[in-house]
């Protein structure tokens, strides 16, 4: 009740060594093939996920930069506005509560 896979006459006196061999090196060539395909799959996307990644990283840098330099103009403009009322200093702790009050309510939203 064996049935033979192989029909060839030829391929069937062969020793299964040989047999296993082509097998392998079918199986590398498929392996290749299919690695061949997926790198030409992946690298757009790769190649758009790092060009995003790189625009987050800018935006995200920027936004560190110029808070800071918002920060203190936004409290110098405060205190001058504060100081028609207050002395100096007074005007300057002023100006710096506001502007951080400001900042806690942006953030909250």
């Amino acid at each position: 009740m064996t049935e033979h896979l192989v029909d060839e006459p030829e391929v069937a006196a062969r020793p299964a060594s040989d047999r296993i061999r082509e097998i392998v090196a079918d199986l590398r060539l498929i392996v290749a093939d299919e690695v061949q395909l997926l790198r030409g799959r992946v690298e757009p996307a790769a190649t758009q996920a790092g060009i995003g990644g790189g625009l987050v990283l800018a935006a995200g840098v920027l936004a560190l930069t110029t808070l800071p330099l918002a920060a203190l103009i936004g409290s110098g403009l405060f205190a001058w506005l504060y100081s028609r009322w207050l002395s100096p200093y007074p005007a300057v702790v002023l100006g710096l509560t506001t502007v951080l009050v400001l900042l806690l309510l942006v953030a909250a939203v």
